[in-house]
């Protein structure tokens, strides 16, 4: 059985997906697993005088129990949530939670590599310049450290199920293992691919590596959800916006890997704007 590790903070984004991971689980027969990670609100420091340094290690640890005790009835709260939820709706998808205390990005990554996860579902936040912050830094931590798929959703859009999904290609070594899984995990909803690749400059030559793809790929996959096709790009971002908006597309999804140029937008924050200015779902492979 698959398995979707989804972070919640108990923001007003978290029952957005929530439900989408339900949804998709209940499709692909997977269980759920919902994690909280609340951190130390403050760093050790170092104290000279011992009465300050011990009062304020009680009153941290007093704040701490608080929050653990408040993490608990929220997510017993949301549990409840759920199970309402998919009786109403005849759904019989295994949901589980976890709460911890540490860093959220080590946290979320340790918990995914203990449980086994293939898949981590993270919603994103507003559109503030402080909550895109904080949403890139974990999320930009979490793809790069996590050894699983990470799955991004735009904040305050509902799920839709996906029809049509975008993968970028870079012609990595990845790529067909990348497709794969794709088709695999989203296999219930039918979706067509859109296997697309953003050229700058080599048309003909990138042409060429992209019928190579196909011919590798029709040997394995149905050639009829498979479309191929080459993209001149001056500006990528554009190009890929202008792709999603004309193509209807409802997921982007593309594989980091190191030197490659969509690694080195993504880790500029790029990435997460298309996500903001397209409110699409953004999934991330990274290669191994």
């Amino acid at each position: 059985m698959k398995k979707l590790l989804v972070p919640v903070d108990f923001s007003d984004y978290t029952w957005s997906t929530v439900t989408a991971a339900l949804d998709l689980a209940a499709r692909i027969d997977a269980e759920v697993r919902l994690l909280h990670v609340f951190d130390d609100p403050f760093v050790e420091s170092d104290l000279d005088d011992t009465t300050i340094r011990n009062a304020v290690s009680r009153y941290t640890e007093n704040l701490l129990h608080k929050m653990e005790t408040d993490a608990k009835t929220q997510i017993a709260d949301l549990k409840t949530k759920i199970d309402g939820y998919q009786a109403d709706r005849k759904l019989s998808v295994s949901v589980s939670t976890e709460i911890e205390r540490g860093f959220p990005v080590d946290t979320i990554v340790a918990s995914a590599r203990r449980w086994v996860a293939q898949l981590i579902i993270m919603g994103s936040r507003g559109h503030s310049k402080m909550e895109r912050l904080m949403f890139g830094t974990i999320t930009k931590g979490v793809i790069s450290q996590a050894h699983c798929a990470v799955l991004s959703l735009p904040a305050g859009i509902a799920w839709q199920p996906p029809q049509k999904v975008l993968y970028a290609s870079d012609f990595s070594s990845w790529d067909e293992i990348a497709i794969a899984r794709i088709l695999n995990l989203l296999d219930a909803y039918k979706v067509t691919l859109h296997v697309t690749h953003f050229s700058e400059s080599r048309h003909d030559e990138d042409a060429f590596k992209l019928h190579q793809l196909e011919e590798k790929l029709r040997q394995d996959h149905k050639s009829e959800r498979i479309r191929y096709e080459v993209v001149d790009s001056r500006v990528l971002l554009s190009a890929m916006k202008e792709y999603i908006d004309s193509n209807d597309i409802d997921l982007l999804a593309l594989t980091t890997r190191k030197l490659s140029g969509l690694q080195r937008i993504f880790t500029r924050s790029t990435a997460i704007d298309v996500l903001y200015q397209t409110n699409k779902p953004l999934l991330v492979f990274h290669e191994k």
